[in-house]
């Protein structure tokens, strides 16, 4: 039986997708058990440790709606592929950091590709395969994920102890290879509206997101009257106000009404 391109193109769209779940849930789920290591090699203390996993999370939670946003007026292709780029290039500044602050910046790097990698990756899978897929295709990806999560500490754990903390940063670098392979097989895909992106809207649910990730994570380190919990109290709470008054007063608010009006 000869099998179409298209076929062809199909039978690899997933496994392309997969590997770059793999690679961005494993980052995270790798690093835990590889702190030790990083404060020894790079004489980090407890407080700045923190911070790799927490600036990775705000710029992580941050990135991902707006690519969404963007991917309806963009495409999802390209925001895929430049997050997989992206990725694999704060993975190779991690790998490569001679400090806390460059591995810091790395970490970061690696949150705004990421991002769009775990935010777009299924929107992606889910257009190529169709509803009637739909199904199969997100149990494959969620068992790719749930994967990834627990290998991670496992991997990250052995490769740490036997090739140095870099080196699980360095497997994370291969994202880079998937990105020609993905421009050629992902299909493209048509942007689904024009209209004009609401920054600000944006802006202020990104620090609903930052408040809501860094206050309780400066609490269990300094305790509520610590000022990083202040900024982060504020910043929720400034940003809340922003963000409603930006949903009821915009005409194309940065969260689109039909989804806060679907009730499931």
């Amino acid at each position: 039986m000869v099998i179409s391109n298209n076929a062809r193109q199909r039978t690899v769209i997933l496994p392309i997708i997969c590997v770059a779940l793999f690679l961005s849930v494993l980052n995270a789920s790798a690093l835990g058990v590889m702190l030790p290591d990083i404060a020894a090699g790079l004489s980090v203390d407890s407080g700045q440790l923190g911070w790799i996993m927490t600036g990775f999370l705000l710029v992580f939670g941050i990135a991902i709606p707006f690519y969404g946003r963007l991917a309806d007026r963009h495409g999802a292709k390209p925001l895929f592929l430049l997050g997989l780029n992206l990725f694999a290039m704060g993975s190779l500044v991690c790998a490569l950091a001679p400090s806390f602050e460059i591995l810091l910046l790395g970490r970061v790097i690696q949150a705004s590709g990421g991002a769009a990698v775990r935010g777009l990756g299924m929107t992606l899978a889910s257009r190529a395969y169709g509803p009637e897929s739909s199904g199969k295709v997100l149990g494959i990806l969620a068992a790719t994920i749930g994967g990834a999560s627990a290998i991670g500490p496992l991997l990250g754990g052995i490769l740490s102890g036997s090739l140095g903390w870099q080196s699980v940063f360095y497997i994370n670098t291969g994202a880079v290879l998937l990105a020609p392979v993905a421009w050629r097989i992902l299909p493209s895909d048509e942007p689904r509206t024009a209209r004009s992106l609401d920054v600000w809207g944006g802006i202020a649910l990104g620090l609903v997101v930052v408040g809501a990730l860094l206050a309780p994570s400066a609490w269990a380190r300094s305790g509520w009257n610590s000022w990083p919990v202040l900024i982060g109290g504020s910043a929720f709470v400034f940003g809340l106000v922003v963000l409603v008054y930006r949903q009821t007063h915009s005409n194309f608010p940065f969260i689109p009404t039909a989804f806060l009006q679907n009730r499931r």
